[in-house]
């Protein structure tokens, strides 16, 4: 999911191009974005398809990145058009209505997909859902203006009022979470971590909940030893990636 990040960025970039009077930079960057987004975007989603059909495993919050792409193309080619248009050149904004419309589809999926979500127990890839909820937001206010119709100015306001609260909701449980010390030191955050750095995978989500059935420093020292423990069967513990 992060290799969509990169592909924001280019989009980002023709942005940054039209300010600066750099209308061929903004067609490159934007047209290098796009060929990135399609290859990213046809790998990840059929891995999303994948998963989603499996009833043993169920989709991350990273899963929101899926939003960021299309809406921040839709700012860079608005963008694009505006100043085409300042010097008198015509040229489609069906172009950003596309993307627009791949991000209202890719809203409703992840929408459908809510009840998986509210499932899982809150950790530090909560943030991976507020900057793709926020730029999706922006595109759906860009998209209102242009259009000028009610309809879309009221999901607009929607959207921004959903992705205000998502963003108040998770920066409040991130503050919790570091005050009774679950965050960053959290078992699911452990277990994702050893999970990558790990050539197998010894530690087990059911681990750490056995270990620390409490709160706090006693879910943290537990979910330490438990990792010291399967260290000393793995290797010395300054091996370890911490």
């Amino acid at each position: 999911m992060l290799y969509f990040m990169a592909v924001i960025g280019f989009f980002l970039l023709a942005r940054l191009a039209v300010e600066a009077e750099l209308l061929e930079g903004a067609y490159f960057c934007f047209s290098v974005g796009v060929l990135f987004w399609l290859q990213v975007f046809t790998t990840l989603f059929q891995q999303l398809s994948a998963v989603l059909s499996l009833k043993s495993e169920r989709p991350t919050l990273t899963t929101f990145l899926f939003l960021a792409p299309p809406a921040a193309a839709l700012l860079g080619w608005k963008a694009i058009f505006e100043f085409e248009a300042a010097a008198g050149r015509d040229i489609s904004i069906n172009v950003g209505r596309f993307f627009f419309y791949v991000d209202v589809f890719m809203f409703l999926l992840l929408a459908r997909l809510f009840p998986q979500f509210s499932q899982a127990r809150f950790n530090v890839g909560a943030w991976a859902a507020v900057f793709p909820l926020s730029t999706a937001a922006t595109a759906f206010v860009s998209f209102a203006h242009f259009v000028g119709d009610a309809f879309w100015w009221v999901l607009a306001t929607g959207m921004l009022v959903l992705a205000t609260f998502a963003t108040l909701f998770v920066v409040i449980l991130t503050v919790r979470g570091i005050v009774l010390g679950e965050l960053p030191a959290s078992p699911d955050s452990l277990t994702l971590y050893y999970k990558f750095h790990w050539d197998e995978y010894p530690v087990q989500p059911s681990d750490f909940a056995a270990a620390a059935p409490r709160g706090g420093r006693a879910r943290r020292w537990a979910a330490r030893q438990v990792v010291k423990e399967v260290a000393s069967a793995s290797g010395p513990v300054d091996a370890l990636p911490v």
